[in-house]
């Protein structure tokens, strides 16, 4: 329900190639991570387990493939997951730059003006 109402609003876009109402799967929530990278200019790797979960799962993927930079944040008592996706090739994030990163996207985001939502056709 919150995701047609926020679509409805403008407040959000949902992009998956399988029916939102789709019983989950872990296959499919795996697949997600798929559309989330390629859609993104970089990723931000906050927390991660070591070895296991979608997060891991995905920076690791993304890491491997180049298709965008993953920042993984850095600093005393991060997770071992967060180390090692550094040691696999994630450009290391120091603490306050996560900070720092939320700041400005506030800022972009409110700075962003209003766009007419345009709704396309698969057919177009």
């Amino acid at each position: 329900v919150w995701t047609r109402t926020a679509v409805a609003g403008g407040r959000v876009v949902v992009v998956a190639p399988w029916h939102p109402a789709a019983a989950f799967s872990v296959g499919a929530a795996m697949a997600k991570h798929k559309l989330i990278y390629a859609l993104a200019d970089a990723a931000v790797v906050v927390s991660s387990a070591a070895g296991s979960g979608g997060t891991w799962a995905g920076a690791v993927e993304a890491v491997e493939a180049g298709w965008v930079p993953v920042l993984v944040r850095d600093g005393p008592g991060v997770p071992d997951g967060n180390r090692r996706l550094i040691e696999r090739g994630g450009l290391a994030l120091p603490e306050d730059a996560v900070t720092e990163l939320v700041s400005v996207a506030a800022l972009v985001a409110a700075a962003r003006p209003a766009h007419e939502q345009q709704s396309l056709s698969l057919a177009d």
